[in-house]
């Protein structure tokens, strides 16, 4: 679970997230899971000029798969 927030103040809006995510992976020879607890995400992201008045709070399950664009 993530936690995400917007507030809308007086002078403008205020975007703020917590940076903990866990990762997962399952050893393919006895099928344990183990899990990993990391607080450095990055779940708030701003953009360069033009652009930079927007910015972008992430969340959610994550999966990554190998996959191609052909």
């Amino acid at each position: 679970m993530s936690l995400g927030l917007t507030i809308k103040g007086a002078e403008g809006i205020v975007l703020a997230a917590e940076s903990r995510i866990t990762l997962t992976v399952q050893n393919p020879e006895t099928k344990e899971t183990l899990a990993v607890n990391c607080d450095n995400a990055q779940k708030l992201l701003k953009f360069s000029a033009p652009h930079n008045h927007i910015g972008a709070v992430t969340y959610g399950i994550v999966i990554r798969v190998a996959s191609s664009a052909y």
